[in-house]
């Protein structure tokens, strides 16, 4: 008897062990799983540029273990990361979406959609066929290019694969983004939907001639107007996540509400071109930043408005992030595909500080001398260097002294914490330490080549203008003077610490040539109206 007991406890606990072991091993791979897709967004062998020579005549579901090697069959791509990249599940396969690309005037027969779908019930439209992969149904169409209107049929050029959620869209032009989920054999931490690029062959001279202008004046950094006003619209610490909401003990919080709010403020205030000052999105909360830029940059892209981006901390979580300038270099080479988007990525000769330093000119009836100049600059590190003032000398040593200059970057400089009694328009509320290298000698710098404002974001409760003069010694009389200006929160997500109800803003400045005057004001997401209006400079 006792015998036979010792002889079940010892088969008891070898099975427990080899059970234990198996779910340590699947444990081991899902965490593994976990830190090559969550902490390591290195998108690094996407390509965001489209070759519209190219067409996708056919896709496919492939299955591939995930920590082994997946056969690729000749011609066929992947599409960019795993369907269920975000799978709540744990599982030790990959699904990957993937596409065959020909030339055009190669290929016999082309896409011109696809769904994913359980349904066995075909979509609307004629010449649908199928296969089936598990419970998901890819349903695939097709035309051919002897048809008599091949012309103007739309063709599949590019797919991308987007996580997200209710307020997740993509507003690129000629991208047909899937509002419906695209039902995956696992549960998901994040809905994926799928965005196809479609041109035909009778657009693609249009596509390309708008594209080349565009590149042409982002290359030469010019901005055409023929208004007799020009808006800009400042936004800054936005702070989008991939969640629809975001929720703690006090209330929820969601980017739905920031999405309005500019876009009720593009419309409103008439803008002409935005600039985007840093934490536009939040790493922290950030599972696939692609999706998160289209969802972020929608509003904007929807009504077509140039606009420009600069870094804030947040958007590489730069402090806590070893990878953090590759994150940086790969959302720069996103961002810089979109349209109307004056971003670009600098050569590898680039030896100013930071990536996202730019210098526009606002060109009024195609003049050949600027009215005004934009410069957004990169506080990486929460600094200014040499290297950035030095740049502004040689930008602005040949252009004339009457013209407004504008300058934009994230994290405030330290005179932006004056001493005594100085002149203020609207909330000055954050008086911590600035923590800073950027030398107090550099603002002396930006006044003497002429800028009138400098513009920020960083700082979630401060929306005010303070007004920064130096003065004769024994004359008192203002030497120079300049607007250090706050945009405040934009973003309904970021963390307000000293008044949780504080009315989220972005800044507005208004260039009226004919009375060579710039203003500024702000405008709130609870007020809806624009307040504090300010004469920034005036040209005699």
């Amino acid at each position: 008897m006792m015998k036979r007991a010792i002889q079940r406890y010892f088969r008891f606990r070898k099975s427990f062990f080899v059970v234990m072991g198996l779910i340590l091993v699947v444990l081991s791979l899902q965490f593994f799983n976990s830190l090559v897709h969550h902490s390591l967004p290195l998108e690094i062998f996407d390509n965001d540029n489209v070759d519209i020579n190219k067409v996708i005549v056919d896709i496919k579901i492939q299955k591939c273990f995930k920590f082994g090697s997946c056969s690729k069959s000749p011609g066929w791509d992947r599409v960019s990361k795993p369907l269920n990249m975000f799978s709540k599940s744990i599982t030790i396969y990959d699904y990957h979406l993937v596409v065959k690309r020909e030339q055009i005037n190669q290929a016999n027969r082309i896409m011109t959609d696809f769904q994913l779908i359980t349904s066995l019930a075909a979509p609307k439209g004629d010449g649908w066929v199928q296969e089936s992969y598990k419970n998901l149904i890819l349903w695939k169409q097709y035309t051919n290019t002897n048809s008599p209107k091949f012309e103007s049929v739309l063709l599949i050029r590019d797919v991308n694969i987007l996580f997200g959620d209710k307020d997740l869209h993509d507003s690129r032009p000629r991208w047909d983004f899937q509002y419906q989920e695209s039902p995956m054999p696992f549960s998901s931490l994040l809905p994926v939907h799928l965005s196809l690029f479609k041109l035909s062959r009778s657009e693609e001279q249009e596509y390309i001639q708008n594209f080349t202008d565009f590149n042409v004046l982002k290359r030469e950094g010019n901005i055409i107007t023929e208004k007799p006003n020009f808006r800009i619209m400042q936004v800054s610490d936005l702070h989008f996540s991939s969640d629809y909401e975001v929720c703690d003990d006090r209330a929820c919080k969601l980017d739905t509400k920031t999405l309005k709010f500019i876009e009720d403020s593009l419309e409103s205030d008439d803008i002409d071109f935005v600039v985007i000052t840093g934490d536009l999105i939040d790493q922290f909360k950030v599972k696939d930043f692609k999706s998160v830029l289209l969802k972020g940059l929608a509003p904007i892209m929807r009504k077509k408005i140039p606009f420009i981006f600069t870094f804030g901390e947040l958007d590489s979580n730069e402090f806590n992030n070893k990878n953090a300038n590759i994150v940086k270099f790969q959302i720069l080479q996103f961002i810089s595909t979109l349209p109307n988007c004056y971003n670009y990525v600098p050569n590898q000769e680039n030896h100013v500080h930071g990536l996202t330093n730019y210098n526009l000119k606002l060109i009024r009836n195609q003049n050949s001398v600027p009215s005004a100049i934009f410069t957004v600059l990169d506080s990486e590190s929460h600094k200014i260097d040499a290297s950035q003032i030095n740049s502004l000398y040689r930008l602005n040593k040949d252009l004339p002294q009457n013209i407004f200059k504008l300058l934009f970057f994230h994290y405030p400089l330290p005179n932006f914490r004056p001493t005594g009694k100085f002149k203020l328009i609207g909330s000055y509320n954050e008086k911590h330490h600035l923590n800073t290298k950027t030398s107090h000698s550099y603002r002396d710098d930006i006044v003497n080549c002429g800028y009138n404002v400098i513009s920020v974001g960083h700082e979630h409760e401060n929306d005010a203008c303070v007004l920064s003069e130096k003065h004769h010694p024994e004359t008192k009389e203002t030497l120079n003077e300049a607007w250090l200006c706050y945009s405040g929160i934009t973003g309904d997500s970021g963390v307000t610490k000293l008044n949780e109800d504080f009315d989220r803003k972005l800044r507005v400045f208004e260039i009226i040539f004919d009375n060579k005057r710039l203003i500024s004001w702000k405008r709130g997401l609870n007020k809806g109206i624009g307040f504090d209006y300010q004469i920034i400079h005036q040209f005699i």
